[in-house]
């Protein structure tokens, strides 16, 4: 049963908009670096005042869940691509 279903055309295209959707979300661009600066400096400020709801807050902000997303669905999937895309995504945030 598993076989047809990933025969069939839709399930493919389903499939293949997922895994653009997801290497998508994990690559740097522009937007990431700016959400990634941003929720640094709010944490480093809220770290400052001692203030733990900034800290809170900054993880609002961040772009690193894409990165997972990626690294995990990558690996589910087998697919290296989208889970390299996250990993070195991950590691720029990390950094």
């Amino acid at each position: 049963m598993k076989n047809t279903f990933l025969k069939s055309v839709t399930a493919r295209l389903t499939v293949a908009q997922v895994v653009d959707g997801v290497r998508n979300g994990a690559e740097m661009t522009f937007d990431f670096y700016m959400y990634l600066l941003w929720s640094s400096v709010i944490a480093a400020m809220g770290i400052m005042n001692e203030q733990p709801i900034d800290v809170a807050a900054s993880m609002m902000i961040e772009p690193l869940m894409g990165s997972v997303m990626a690294i995990s669905f990558g690996l589910a999937i087998m697919n290296m691509q989208v889970f390299l895309t996250g990993l070195k995504s991950l590691s720029v945030g990390f950094l």
